[in-house]
């Protein structure tokens, strides 16, 4: 930080997460000189590492109250009543909100609408990597220590369609965003029950207009009367006020 004021330069510090094993204090002591020298010195800083060590830890360390359950959400039980059901009626609010604020490795999802403390609450891995290597590597690894790639790959093939529809999801979500043309973008589901939902509805900065759009690998999958039925219970719920626009959104879309 004394070399960067009178020179620019970048220092790189790869494998960050490493420090802890030599000097759990490293952190606070960068920080420290990070917030005496920050405004005067021309050191541009870049730290990186391996988010796999970081997986270990919260997963496979005995003492994490999450050792063993990191099929924590990548296998669709997105809701906490749901996972806690599956792991026995076990209470896991707190672990949630462990993996929510401080590792951030998931991410609370609201029907677009829904007040903020909404209880109508799912969650996501917040990570594409994380996802793939929780559905399929991290749950599958006794195949890997076999050997058994084939096998592998067969299981990954077979549900690989559904696994690639929500991201396709995410992929138009992330693009309409990156558009700057909506106030609000997200997905809708009735509180009780799944029978109506709908990929993406996104409300345009004048708030006048909504789209309403339907996510599917191939076009002729889309099913537009059963959007259209959709779209008319979203109306008397919450889209009342709003011009409609209706799309199905695809790979040639992309």
């Amino acid at each position: 930080m004394e070399q960067g004021k009178t020179r620019k330069f970048t220092l790189v510090v790869d494998e960050f997460q490493e420090f802890v094993n030599i000097n759990e204090s490293i952190y606070s002591e960068i920080q420290n000189y990070w917030d005496r020298y920050r405004t005067s010195t021309y050191v541009n800083f870049i730290v990186s590492g391996s988010i796999y060590s970081l997986m270990t830890k919260i997963f496979q360390d005995k003492k994490e109250p999450l050792f063993g359950r990191a099929d924590a959400i990548s296998s669709s039980l997105n809701t906490q009543s749901q996972i806690e059901a599956f792991m026995g009626e076990k209470s896991i609010g707190g672990q949630l909100s462990k993996l929510e604020t401080v590792y951030e490795v998931i991410k609370k999802q609201r029907p677009v609408f829904a007040k903020e403390g909404s209880q109508t609450v799912r969650y996501e891995v917040s990570d594409n990597f994380l996802r793939f290597w929780f559905r399929y590597i991290e749950r599958n690894r006794s195949l890997i220590e076999l050997g058994n790639y084939t096998g592998l790959s067969k299981i990954i093939q077979a549900d690989y369609s559904t696994y690639s529809g929500k991201t396709l999801e995410l992929y138009f979500k992330q693009k309409l965003q990156e558009s700057f043309d909506y106030r609000t973008i997200g997905s809708w589901w009735e509180a009780k029950g799944d029978q109506n939902e709908v990929d993406i509805v996104a409300v345009t900065l004048d708030n006048k207009k909504a789209l309403v759009a339907e996510v599917k690998r191939q076009r002729k999958n889309f099913k537009p009367q059963l959007l259209e039925l959709k779209i008319e219970i979203l109306k008397n719920k919450a889209l009342h006020k709003y011009e409609v626009e209706s799309v199905c959104l695809d790979l040639d879309d992309m």
